[in-house]
């Protein structure tokens, strides 16, 4: 008798690339960096009441990076459903649907965002003495900062498997006896 195998399909296929797998782990973490440190400035500048005029220019840059999270994300997972693409015909073939396939690209997603946002996390919280220092700003990462980016990591790595599901749509069964 076989033992099952409980490691999921979608990581199982991420960790066939470990480079591919590093790389867009470390570029949700500078997604992640990148959030945590516009989230804290904001709120000193905020709290400050001297920074006030620089909302509109806060609010565009959590949006620049958020697309560049989305971007990052989605070369990852577009590259492995390309690799993955013949698998991907053969499991149609065999009978799975659809919905089985796009879920892959949701666990992906997450094994991308999650470890990503606590790298991100340790190399924020490392990097924020410095950043206190050289801003004059009293920073601080409270909940509302880590949750608002684990949020904005997890939904840019989102919007990039709703993409990345668009890629699995084309697999056609018939193509598998090619």
């Amino acid at each position: 008798m076989t033992r099952p195998n409980i490691v999921p399909l979608g990581v199982q296929q991420m960790a066939h690339h470990p480079l591919r797998l590093a790389s867009g782990i470390g570029g949700m973490g500078l997604v992640s960096v990148l959030l945590l440190a516009q989230l804290g400035f904001r709120s000193a500048l905020l709290a400050n009441q001297s920074g006030a005029h620089f909302q509109h220019m806060a609010n565009f840059s959590l949006l620049l990076t958020f697309m560049v999270g989305a971007v990052i994300a989605y070369q990852v997972l577009a590259l492995d459903a390309r690799d993955h693409r013949q698998e991907y015909t053969m499991l149609r073939a065999l009978g799975y649907e659809l919905g089985f396939l796009q879920r892959l690209a949701w666990q992906q997603a997450a094994l991308l965002a999650v470890p990503g946002f606590t790298v991100g996390c340790g190399v924020a919280l490392a990097l924020l003495p410095g950043w206190s220092a050289s801003s004059g700003l009293v920073l601080h990462l409270g909940p509302l900062q880590l949750s608002g980016s684990l949020l904005g990591t997890m939904a840019s790595c989102a919007v990039a498997a709703l993409l990345a599901r668009r890629l699995q749509r084309g697999t056609d069964p018939a193509d598998a006896c090619q």
